[in-house]
């Protein structure tokens, strides 16, 4: 392959103020040649609350619905200061149009076994803190469609529910000097059928014995539903620092992206797992009257990842 992911993403998406791109896109141009991509894409899940939320068996055998509006309907941008109350993304975010659950939506993750989910160990206890029962907890996994609907239609074999009984365990999570990451257990929501076993998503999963030794400049990409969207590729991304337990890669993430899956983008090994950004600028339009969002770009900014070197420890 003469190209890494990040580097054929970026020669097939012209978008410079946003260094994401739709997945499905992707897909069509690399299914050939980047088998392993395609795996990625299917183990990553978008994690929210289902209480409210009426999953419906559609006429078509095997498949959802899932109730939805535009991702600028929904948003609330109101915890970034009183002034953001009640106000709308602007519709030339990019992606502002997509449609999401509407659900509350706590981040993303991936698969890292049959019946594992990897998040950021932030989102299960911003779940926690909002009180969400655990059997309330749903995972939809390889979610990237993006049709403009009011409902999202997904396979039942996406869908996955807690199989433990807390939200968190304290022998499943590394918070703080060991990084920011957490793994769940989880189940089919629906049982066995499509890609799922008894034990759970039988899928492939690029998920290295021991963790690479990662150097300064290694290109990078991540997947995962920021601000709720239909999964998105962040690509184009290099490291820029690390030490034992972080790095720091200058990709294009936003909130819902905690606890995306980054991978490396020559081998597709799974290599870490989004912990935050270093600062968006949220600011009111003027003359608009809509919240405008964006990366603040000015000086070396990073997302921050947990390196999977002490998770892979404790799932063994």
């Amino acid at each position: 392959m003469e190209k890494g992911v990040s580097r054929f993403a970026s020669s097939i998406f012209t978008k410079t103020s946003d260094r994401r791109g739709q997945v499905g896109q992707m897909l069509s141009s690399l299914r050939t040649l980047y088998r392993k991509f395609e795996e990625n894409v299917e183990s990553v899940v978008l994690i929210m609350d289902k209480t409210d939320l009426n999953l419906l068996l559609t006429p078509v055998p095997g498949k959802i619905k899932i109730e939805a509006d535009m991702c600028r309907n929904l948003l609330d941008f109101s915890a970034y200061g009183p002034e953001f109350a009640g106000k709308k993304l602007c519709s030339d975010f990019n992606f502002s149009k997509d449609y999401i659950p509407n659900a509350c939506i706590f981040g993303s993750g991936c698969f890292i076994a049959s019946n594992k989910i990897v998040t950021a160990a932030h989102v299960l206890l911003a779940a926690q803190d909002h009180g969400i029962e655990p059997e309330n907890m749903l995972f939809i996994r390889g979610h990237y469609e993006y049709d403009l609907t009011d409902e999202i239609v997904v396979n039942t074999d996406q869908l996955y529910e807690l199989a433990q009984p807390q939200i968190m365990n304290n022998n499943q999570i590394g918070y703080g000097e060991d990084g920011d990451w957490a793994w769940v257990k989880v189940k089919p929501f629906f049982g066995a059928g499509g890609a799922n076993s008894a034990n759970g998503y039988d899928g492939e999963l690029n998920i290295p014995q021991k963790a690479r030794k990662m150097k300064q400049g290694q290109e990078v990409y991540a997947l995962g539903h920021g601000f709720g969207v239909a999964m998105k590729l962040s690509f184009n991304g290099q490291i820029d620092m690390m030490n034992s337990c972080w790095f720091g890669c200058d990709i294009d993430i936003f909130p819902g992206n905690s606890g995306s899956p980054v991978f490396d983008s020559e081998t597709q090994h799974l290599v870490g797992i989004i912990s935050g950004i270093n600062e968006l600028s949220i600011t009111i339009a003027a003359g608009q009257d809509c919240v405008q969002v964006s990366i603040n770009n000015a000086g070396n900014l990073s997302a921050i990842s947990s390196r999977i070197n002490n998770l892979l420890i404790s799932i063994k």
